[in-house]
């Protein structure tokens, strides 16, 4: 498993585009109960192309021990590549006086996934601000393309 530090928004909306594209065809979103994925702007875009959704404790890099959490599957593919570029970053700090909230899609707390049949490509913990890179050929392409990834230890 490896780290990946993306620069900018630049490397992320490249990364989307070129390299996951090229290495996965799902996109599963997971999200806890307390969170409103359903009044999403991205769940209305691509509502019709769900294909399926899971009631889950574990999801890539997570076990939860409370209530289950949904795993929306989605198709990865040019046009979610493109919607996703919207966004600057898998996730975002948010922070009021009490504490750092972590966040993404919009405003809300949320997993991405990105896998090739039953194999994890690359995944998100938003909560830990961290996203794993687990397949060894994209860990490749991205160094050699000037990513930042590092191995886990």
């Amino acid at each position: 498993m490896f780290y990946l530090e993306i620069g900018d928004r630049v490397m992320y909306r490249t990364l989307l585009k070129k390299y996951l594209a090229k290495y996965a065809d799902r996109l599963i979103i997971t999200v806890t109960s307390d969170e409103d994925f359903e009044g999403q702007p991205f769940y209305q875009e691509f509502q019709e192309d769900i294909i399926t959704v899971k009631k889950v404790r574990e999801w890539p890099g997570t076990i939860r021990s409370g209530d289950r959490a949904s795993s929306y599957y989605f198709p990865y593919n040019m046009k979610v590549a493109e919607y996703l570029k919207r966004y600057n970053c898998f996730y975002r700090a948010v922070s009021n006086d009490t504490y750092t909230l972590m966040e993404s899609l919009d405003g809300i707390e949320a997993d991405l996934a990105f896998m090739n049949g039953k194999e994890e490509i690359l995944y998100t913990i938003t909560h830990e601000r961290e996203t794993r890179i687990i397949s060894k050929a994209l860990t490749q392409e991205l160094r050699q393309n000037g990513y930042e990834v590092y191995s886990h230890r």
